[in-house]
């Protein structure tokens, strides 16, 4: 995560680069998950963490998702809805192959 956040500021995505190396601290100290408020700030920095790992992380994603991963970050940055079905179906509305959006889906379920 943090070599990705690299990626992100040496491409000038500053906020960027700060919210992926937020996110891989909070994993790494333990700091996420504990109690509602902890939680909702977890999973609001996975939201965006996700969002600019789709943006910054290249060869790091999923094969599947690489050639995707422009399209898929637009659209859930542009949604407020973030469940499995709502992504698998908004992202087939985009074109994006069953396979794909359900792969995706999955894979975005695994952040959050």
């Amino acid at each position: 995560m943090l070599e990705i956040a690299d990626t992100a500021w040496e491409n000038g995505d500053y906020e960027g680069a700060g919210i992926l190396t937020e996110y891989a601290f909070s994993m790494h100290d333990g700091t996420a998950g504990n109690g509602f408020q902890s939680r909702n700030w977890a999973t609001t920095i996975a939201k965006k963490a996700v969002i600019k790992l789709l943006r910054w992380g290249g060869s790091k994603l999923p094969a599947k998702i690489a050639p995707w991963a422009g399209r898929i970050a637009d659209f859930l940055e542009a949604t407020g809805v973030w469940t499995h079905a709502a992504i698998v179906s908004g992202l087939m509305q985009l074109g994006i192959p069953y396979d794909i959006a359900e792969y995706t889906a999955t894979w975005v379920d695994l952040f959050l």
